[in-house]
């Protein structure tokens, strides 16, 4: 069905367009190439954030303002190591990226559906105010 113009389902791109080697689930000696971006794939620039401050941020937007105990649980992790992540006091896993950009991934699945269901929302909203007009 066409809508009308400005109302299309945003697309999305979790990659960036980058390989990354958290997708192949192995992770071999760190990543000094400059990437697809054309910076060190490392980690040392001035954008990136610390674990601490990464943990805050996927678990503020994934669960909300009290993000502790759901990543706690989607992880299968105490909630004291949660903490001790985000308070800096203890650095994450190497094993636990992976862990948490599966949870992440699975809330962006969940979103996606939830979108194609507002566009048929919409789609239908839309027929019936049109048929209305008539």
């Amino acid at each position: 069905m066409a809508r009308p113009a400005g109302f299309e389902p945003a697309t999305y791109r979790l990659e960036g367009g980058c390989s990354n080697p958290l997708s192949y689930g192995r992770v071999g000696a760190p990543y000094h190439d400059e990437g697809c971006h054309g910076r060190a794939q490392k980690g040392h620039d001035k954008h990136t954030m610390t674990d601490h401050l990464l943990i805050a941020k996927i678990g503020q937007t994934v669960w909300g303002s009290s993000w502790q105990d759901p990543m706690a649980a989607a992880i299968r992790q105490p909630r004291s190591t949660i903490d001790g992540w985000a308070s800096g006091r203890v650095p994450v896993p190497l094993e636990m990226w992976k862990e948490l950009r599966e949870a992440t991934r699975l809330h962006y699945l969940k979103l996606a559906d939830l979108d194609a269901e507002i566009v048929r929302a919409f789609d239908s909203a839309y027929q019936r105010a049109m048929a209305g007009k008539r």
